[in-house]
């Protein structure tokens, strides 16, 4: 039975006992893409290839932060 979290006003679905709660406090809680010693971070209206998403926390970061579309794939 999944968990569910709010982050940034979302209630957001988890899986428990599994990586999924980590990885949503680590991407969206903690900003964990946001890098701006290097000036990386998502801009509004960019596209993103995310290849490997897991459960999609980072195409939900992208969106937060406006980007236009994010195409996910995730092999497992």
């Amino acid at each position: 039975m999944a968990k569910t979290m709010e982050v940034m006003g979302f209630q957001i679905a988890y899986r428990p006992d599994t990586t999924d709660e980590r990885v949503i406090k680590e991407v969206l809680v903690n900003s964990g893409y946001r890098k701006p010693r290097i000036g990386f971070d998502v801009k509004p209206g960019e596209q993103w290839l995310d290849l490997g998403a897991h459960i999609g926390s980072f195409a939900l970061y992208a969106m937060m932060k406006r980007a236009s579309m994010v195409n996910c794939f995730e092999p497992d």
